[in-house]
């Protein structure tokens, strides 16, 4: 009896000290999706992003308008560190799972594991205030196979001429190799990339890819510019990233990419090129319509296919990139290309809506973080689109929407390359990410080199 009852004062001693410890820390008193701390921001236990939005981030310019690649690359990871993931860990089934965590026995998940993949990045200089991509590719080097720099455009003089084209006044022709050297020395290949985009209103960017692709004569005189810069500054290949061309040069396109692959790839260069997303072969549509997947995958070593702006500067509010389209792109796309030759786009940006206005604010993952954590809203999880978003008003009462992505967003787009066998990813653009995708890539991929 003795023993017994000093078990019941153990058991009541222990009963006490267990609610003290309880009434002490509010977050432990549930696993419902409940808030449970007034202290912190409100984020949801069931929203996977709001352990990121509990760290102090750096205060970062607001992006330049409204121009592709626009964005700043700062040093913070955006990542809690075992401390604060022990603070703010969500619980729970709602939480999209971590591709980082480990088995007891150290080793990487083998059921998520997508083995040897192209891990293209591209990459931009200093703009607009904001540093360039080149941190980000020193510091991922291992899990990078390639970059792309945004540096060559076509010509406002004569579209089948190539112009260097850079954001910034200064930027010389010893940077340009410094990049290429550093990168070569990283065993990172470096891609010849060529646009016909961001000319401000001094040229029509269509118009001069009309010009380019006209007549065969036009379009070697912009592949034997090609191959002249590749030989001067020893680029791996190029990348195509010539946009919004006029339907009826569908199959002059075509052509083009068949004429440059015949002349780069006997020489042992890569030719890649870049192609809006679509989910069928529609050829009234004016954006995708000129691209036919089928020709173009005969004659290009990779095809990133531009699965972003699924909402973007023409829409209203919503995913960059949702699940389920990302899925129907890469259904149609693989019946169309190899699957050893696709690259599935992955945007590292997001976009910043005013309620009932076009042309949102182009942003990267830490200002989205930032924002949110400024205007003490909720990150949100939209488990149909697989991304985060959330609404916060501005200082005029003006409604905002952001949809942007993340760590997790990525882990789903993986899944989805695992699904389909593609060859790789394309991420726009490095420096705007959330840093800790390049954690889900190096425990879900090993870069080809």
């Amino acid at each position: 009896m003795v023993i017994h009852k000093n078990r019941a004062v153990v058991l009541g001693i222990f009963l006490v000290v267990l609610a003290a410890v309880f009434l002490s820390y509010p977050g432990l008193m549930t696993n419902t999706g409940e808030k449970t701390d007034k202290t912190n921001l409100g984020h949801s236990p069931y929203i996977p992003e709001f352990i990121d939005a509990h760290i102090e981030q750096p205060k970062v310019a607001l992006a330049a308008p409204l121009e592709k690649g626009t964005g700043e690359d700062t040093e913070e990871s955006g990542v809690p560190n075992q401390e604060e993931q022990g603070k703010t860990q969500p619980q729970g089934a709602d939480r999209p799972s971590q591709p980082e965590e480990r088995g007891s026995s150290g080793r990487k998940n083998e059921a998520s594991w997508l083995g040897e993949q192209y891990v293209l990045g591209f990459y931009v200089d200093k703009e607009y205030g904001h540093p360039s991509s080149y941190s980000g590719m020193v510091n991922n080097a291992k899990l990078i196979s390639a970059v792309a720099p945004f540096w060559y455009r076509l010509s406002p003089e004569d579209g089948s001429k190539l112009q260097e084209h850079h954001p910034y006044d200064g930027f010389t022709d010893e940077d340009l190799k410094g990049v290429i050297n550093k990168a070569h020395s990283q065993n990172i290949e470096v891609l010849m990339l060529v646009h016909n985009l961001l000319y401000g209103g001094q040229a029509n960017g269509k118009e001069l890819a009309r010009q380019m692709l006209k007549t065969a004569e036009s379009r070697k005189v912009f592949i034997d510019e090609i191959e002249k810069k590749i030989k001067e500054y020893k680029y791996d290949g190029v990348n195509i990233d010539i946009e919004n061309i006029p339907l009826e040069d569908r199959d002059r396109f075509s052509s083009l990419m068949k004429e440059l692959y015949e002349r780069l790839s006997p020489q042992g260069y890569k030719v890649t090129v870049s192609v809006p997303a679509k989910t069928g072969d529609n050829r009234s549509n004016s954006w995708s319509g000129p691209f036919d997947y089928k020709e173009i995958g005969k004659y290009s070593d990779y095809v990133a296919i531009m699965t972003y702006d699924e909402h973007g500067y023409s829409s209203g509010p919503g995913p960059v990139a949702s699940y389920n389209w990302v899925r129907d792109v890469m259904r149609y796309t693989v019946k169309e290309i190899p699957a050893s030759k696709v690259l599935i786009g992955i945007p590292g940006y997001g976009f910043d809506w005013t309620v009932g206005q076009k042309g949102p604010r182009y942003i990267s993952y830490s200002q989205a973080i930032e924002t949110a954590a400024s205007r003490r809203v909720d990150i949100q999880w939209d488990n149909t689109a697989k991304v985060p978003y959330y609404k916060y008003k501005d200082d005029n009462g003006k409604m905002h929407e952001v949809w942007f992505e993340s760590k997790y967003s990525l882990d789903y787009k993986l899944n989805i390359a695992k699904e389909f066998n593609t060859a790789g990813i394309a991420l726009w653009r490095i420096g705007l990410e959330d840093k800790g995708m390049w954690d889900v890539i190096g425990n879900r991929i090993k870069a080809v080199k």
